[in-house]
């Protein structure tokens, strides 16, 4: 049927299908897309968190050197977690661990820090859902490494769809062609343009892929379990301990007054 015979409310009706359907993919494409950025600023904190871990436990074992042997201990790189930091209260262990030694005590506090440097880096791999979170506003425990790597692939895989299925150039020629009055002035005119599919307009208006890399979120391995490195941590946290007794004395009482200072003030909030 040619387009002379389409009604003008028809015509119109086609049209608003046509601009709903492409205006509306790309408005829910770049909802996708901030949705996708800010749930890698939720995994960046998860970062800072593995990194406080990280500096208690280097503070642990009082030397960088003696930071490192746990490290091999465990398997991992040794320079991954090789930072310093003021401790803060969300890394002191509540309740404190206790001991009929203080070398127990001291091996105690050493395979708590551990572990909980390997919880942490489990949950900013895997994290703690089970599926996509269904708020409006996800939280620090809707994210992780592995989601967010995963949404990055499907966000890519409907950039290249929504570019592909419906150019900027097809929808305006389709236009033109429902437009009696773009018509006439073409019949006058001797032709109108034509914006072909490689046209500048759509190389403009078409969405770029998004590199993982520019979320600026850091790789972090998966720790082992502390079951399968106990046995060669303890030798480390010994033979550090025999090397400084009196150090590893004031360390400790300077992390239990702060760990029961910080359980106080948790049970007065």
């Amino acid at each position: 049927m040619p387009h002379d015979d389409f009604s003008k409310p028809l015509a119109d009706e086609v049209l608003t299908d046509m601009a709903n359907n492409f205006f509306g993919d790309r408005v829910g494409l770049e909802e996708n897309i901030r949705y996708l950025y800010s749930m890698a600023d939720l995994v960046r904190k998860k970062e800072a968190m593995i990194y406080e871990r990280a500096a208690f436990l280097n503070y642990l074992m009082l030397t960088p050197q003696a930071a490192r042997s746990i490290y091999r201990a465990s398997g991992v790189d040794e320079e991954i977690f090789g930072v310093r930091g003021d401790i803060t209260e969300n890394v002191l262990p509540t309740p404190v661990p206790t001991a009929l030694t203080r070398k127990g005590e001291y091996i105690k506090f050493v395979l708590w820090g551990y572990e909980a440097l390997q919880h942490e880096c489990w949950n900013y791999i895997h994290g703690t859902r089970e599926g996509l979170p269904e708020k409006e506003r996800p939280t620090v425990d809707d994210a992780d490494y592995l989601l967010l790597k995963s949404m990055n692939q499907l966000i890519n895989e409907e950039i290249d769809r929504i570019n592909n299925r419906c150019l900027p150039s097809q929808v305006l020629q389709t236009a033109k062609t429902f437009d009696p009055t773009t018509r006439a002035k073409e019949y006058v005119t001797g032709g109108g343009a034509y914006y072909g599919d490689e046209c500048t307009l759509n190389e403009n208006l078409a969405f770029k892929h998004i590199e993982f890399s520019s979320l600026n979120v850091r790789e972090f391995p998966e720790m082992p379990s502390l079951e399968k490195v106990r046995d060669g941590i303890i030798k480390e946290v010994k033979a550090n301990y025999a090397q400084n007794k009196t150090r590893v004395h004031d360390m400790l009482g300077y992390v239990r007054r702060l760990s029961r200072l910080a359980a106080e003030k948790s049970r007065q909030a």
